[in-house]
């Protein structure tokens, strides 16, 4: 339980970049300890002058950290009309050429996710908003450590609806190897 004296609350009140939370075992039992990192921060366990048993009295020690969430970008609505426009993703420039000027704004949306995926590009391409009318890239990638980096050229570069910039706000987790019970604070560890 997440009280004052357990070690989910004590994590999660030392603000070290993750969150703590108990996590079901295979057979549905909440005895596992699971930390997921903030956006777009490692988990790294352990320290070199670290002398205490803290990692392996909680399953830690042997817990491999995998990615858990991926980077994600959202664009603002795309324009209607035609778009002239170079998307570059990762170092990888896709050229974006509709010439329809009857276009919806959901129409080029599409248009432009179907040229992103086209491309073999690390991220995938998808259209959400309320209009349907923004572009949205996943990293293909679980983890942290992975980044999408945009530059938009052209004459309608605005219109794309996304913005230069790097974005790094994947997570990663690690969940004890085994459970991790009740520990006493009058017993040394």
């Amino acid at each position: 339980s997440d009280t004052a004296n357990s070690v989910v609350h004590k994590i999660n009140a030392a603000g070290a970049g993750v969150t703590a939370s108990v996590a079901n075992d295979a057979y549905g039992r909440p005895n596992l300890l699971k930390l997921v990192s903030n956006s777009g921060q490692g988990i790294r366990l352990g320290a070199s002058g670290d002398t205490s048993n803290f990692l392996s009295a909680v399953g830690l020690s042997q817990a491999a950290v995998v990615g858990s969430t991926a980077t994600t970008v959202t664009g603002s609505p795309v324009g209607a009309g035609a778009i002239s426009a170079t998307i570059t993703v990762n170092g990888v420039a896709v050229t974006i050429n509709q010439t329809n000027a009857g276009f919806t704004a959901a129409q080029n949306a599409a248009f432009i996710r179907d040229a992103l995926n086209a491309a073999g590009l690390d991220v995938t391409a998808s259209v959400g908003g309320a209009g349907n009318d923004q572009i949205v890239l996943t990293h293909e990638s679980l983890g942290s450590q992975h980044t999408i980096t945009l530059q938009i050229t052209g004459t309608d570069a605005a219109k794309t609806g996304l913005s230069d910039g790097t974005y790094q706000n994947g997570t990663d987790e690690v969940v004890s190897a085994g459970p991790i019970g009740r520990l006493s604070a009058t017993v040394a560890l």
